[in-house]
């Protein structure tokens, strides 16, 4: 199936029923400045690679602006107001693995796209509807790893990633020259930049750090992208940007780190999504399907929209034909660290045409040259490169230090050329790059910025101009309101609280005293809690849950663990040694601790663990550990895999039993084929020699009989 996707050299198809999803609520308020947060954990299972996937995640609105709107727009440029639902969009974890991060969009009918991210490989997961045909009504996802992207898959790689348009001096009628231009930024580069504490070599620390992009798709993209599905098309918007953002944000934007420190956490914040569902009656419009028309020309009309003045950045997304020589991906107006040069983030209005243009803009392509889909690590790529340009950044030099070689590294997102993802560099921006951008950052990022906002109604927190906070609540594609609260976060005529921020209020009325809101919690050694019952304010202190007093010390807990100080330790820690598994299968299932000898041994009087508690081998039945078949096929492929005399000695070890039985099958069983098929030949040829000849019978005369009488001979003819 590999063929099926050009992209890919190889893959795998999970369904939505192989995701395991389980939930983790935990509801807590802050005193010091009465607010109330609903923190949700979403533990996220699934296998495929040939490894198991336990991810840790918690939604990600970082990326949600206060005053966010979402839109469709049909032929004649009318808008509706969409429902976006941004508690669909996740980042964590996996679990047990440092270093590792998880950017994931999990739909309301269980598809994921996400991106995990470990410290030796990368794994993607989306839809393969976006790739297969067949599979259009398919609840199915394709798995993959970053190193399993095809390098040369119709030579793409070779070609072009886009073009850039270079700044446009707005006292000129025309381009800045190549040469000037690099001579500007070479200037504004090393000359002492007196922003906040810099020139003392204290490090910049901006408070303005977010750039307020609105994202638009044309038809194209909503056709062939997002089957039709508002829903679909804005989720791949959001989680592109997601992942562009966490590129941005952990880039460090200096000049030289040895003559003065960097600055980062500078990324996107989504303003507004607009979603072409219908061509454009205007003919001249980006989002016509009128002629056939180059992407610089797609990028000029885009740039044309007035809206584009209101925001940082507009970006476009197409899936579009081009015209046949055009084989980029991306194409955006690159920025300028002098003030007065229209183009790229906060952008001044270009006004060589007679009219004033906003050219901070750009815009990716999701159809390669050869009709492909891009996959989401490709768009993702591309569209950070694009972005990069709108920050400043032009395509990387041939030198040593922003063009490595693939021994070191490989090139960075800047590269004249397409990247895979592959090598390590292709996730990071270049120290061209970052000299460039940062310039940028220093002369124009105050003028269109935002600080970062984590106040706004509808992330489930109730601040201090709220009275409530359900969340976003969707009915159909309409912004709704709760039972309790509405969309103001003010609660209802006859509401008193909302069931939602209060776990003492039921049916939006505060519960009465001695009401039961929180049973006793044994993992954190915390007995019951009852509401108070006293208050008439919702939302104060005392109309919360009371908080649950720690147990006594000594008290039993989970899995005979004892509480001390509020928490639960494990029973060996209780009493002054180290848990342990026994590695004995007589002593597997016993409880165990490590003595001071660092020997392993179970607890006397012994004590058997429950079944279904993991053991050194796999997990208890009836005090007996019993293998799973899983992790020895599992392990037989690692070893394979990282074959070594050390490794295949460990696996002997903790597999006797069936290593014996192995190979005395892979002994014998040839031998004792071997003798069969000799003794087989042996009994043929005796038989063949012992066999009479056959004859078939026939009538002859005869002469005269040794007797002198005339007889009847049988003749025999031999057949």
């Amino acid at each position: 199936i590999s063929d099926s996707i050009p992209q890919l050299k190889y893959y795998e198809i999970i369904d939505t029923n192989h995701i395991k999803h389980n939930k983790i609520v935990k509801r807590s308020a802050d005193k010091s400045d009465n607010t109330y947060e609903e923190s949700t954990k979403h533990w996220v299972t699934f296998r495929t690679i040939n490894r198991d996937f336990n991810l840790l995640l918690s939604h990600n609105k970082d990326i949600r602006n206060a005053n966010f709107k979402a839109f469709t727009v049909d032929s004649k440029g009318n808008k509706k107001p969409i429902f976006v639902d941004f508690n669909e969009f996740f980042s964590g974890t996996v679990a047990g693995e440092n270093g590792s991060d998880v950017k994931a969009h999990i739909g309301s009918d269980g598809v994921m796209t996400a991106a995990i991210q470990t410290v030796n490989e990368t794994y993607e997961v989306e839809p393969i509807w976006r790739h297969l045909d067949n599979y259009r009504d398919n609840h199915s996802m394709i798995v993959y790893k970053r190193s399993d992207v095809n390098h040369s898959s119709g030579n793409e790689s070779l070609k072009p990633l886009c073009h850039l348009i270079k700044a446009k001096d707005n006292r000129g009628d025309d381009y800045v020259d190549t040469e000037e231009l690099i001579r500007q930024k070479r200037k504004a580069l090393f000359e002492d930049i007196t922003i906040g504490d810099e020139s003392s070599g204290q490090p910049f620390k901006p408070t303005h750090t977010h750039c307020a992009v609105r994202l638009v798709a044309d038809h194209y993209f909503y056709r062939f992208m997002a089957q039709l599905s508002p829903k679909k098309a804005i989720n791949y918007l959001i989680h592109i940007i997601d992942r562009v953002n966490n590129i941005f944000t952990n880039t460090e934007w200096t000049d030289d780190p040895k003559r003065r420190p960097g600055f980062g956490g500078m990324g996107f914040i989504i303003k507004e999504i607009q979603l072409h569902t219908e061509p454009s009656d205007q003919k001249t419009h980006y989002n016509s399907g009128y002629g056939n028309r180059s992407v610089r020309q797609i990028l000029d009309q885009f740039s044309a929209d007035t809206e584009n003045r209101q925001f940082c950045l507009s970006h476009l997304f197409t899936h579009r034909p081009f015209e046949a020589n055009d084989t980029v991906l991306g194409l955006a107006s690159t920025a300028s660290p002098r003030p007065d040069i229209s183009g790229g983030i906060c952008s001044v209005a270009d006004t060589s045409t007679g009219r004033p243009v906003y050219p901070s803009t750009g815009l990716t392509r999701t159809r390669n040259s050869f009709g492909h889909t891009i996959i989401t690590r490709e768009a993702v790529l591309v569209s950070a490169h694009e972005f990069g340009h709108s920050w400043g950044a032009e395509h990387d030099p041939h030198t040593d230090e922003c063009l490595p070689s693939v021994t070191n590294g490989g090139p960075y997102i800047m590269h004249t050329y397409s990247v895979t993802g592959y090598e390590a560099n292709n996730r990071f921006f270049s120290p061209c790059s970052k000299r460039s951008i940062r310039a940028v950052l220093l002369s124009k990022s105050h003028r269109c910025f935002v600080k970062p906002e984590k106040s706004y109604c509808g992330n489930s927190i109730v601040e201090a101009d709220e009275e409530c906070d359900e969340g976003l609540l969707a009915s159909g594609d309409t912004y709704t309101r709760g039972q309790c609260c509405d969309s103001r976060c003010r609660l209802m005529p006859g509401a008193d609280c909302s069931d939602k921020n209060a776990e003492c209020c039921r049916g939006c009325r505060l519960s009465p005293a001695g009401v039961l809101c929180r049973d006793r919690d044994e993992m954190n050694c915390r007995q019951q809690a009852y509401c108070d019952g006293e208050t008439i304010i919702c939302f104060e202190t005392d109309s919360q849950c009371l908080e649950a007093r720690p147990v006594a010390d000594g008290s039993d807990c989970l899995d005979r663990g004892q509480c001390q100080a509020g928490k639960c330790v494990a029973y060996c820690t209780a009493i002054g040694r180290q848990p342990c598994l026994c590695e004995q299968p007589m002593d597997a299932c016993y409880r165990c601790c490590r003595l001071t000898n660092n020997t392993c041994r179970p607890l006397e009087p012994r004590d058997p663990l429950s079944d279904g508690t993991p053991c050194r081998y796999g997990f208890c039945d009836k005090q007996i550990c019993q293998k799973q078949i899983q992790d020895f096929v599992g392990r037989f492929w690692k070893v394979i895999d990282k074959i070594t005399i050390n490794s295949f000695v460990r696996f002997m070890k903790d597999n006797i039993v069936g290593a014996v039985v192995v190979v005395t099958l892979i002994v014998w069983i040839p031998i004792g084929c071997a003798i069969n098929f000799y003794d087989q030949k042996q009994m043929e040829e005796l038989r063949r020699r012992r066999r009479p000849r056959r004859f078939g019978p026939g009538i002859a005369r005869s002469t005269a009989g040794p007797w002198g009488r005339r007889s009847r001979t049988t003749v025999y003819r031999r057949f």
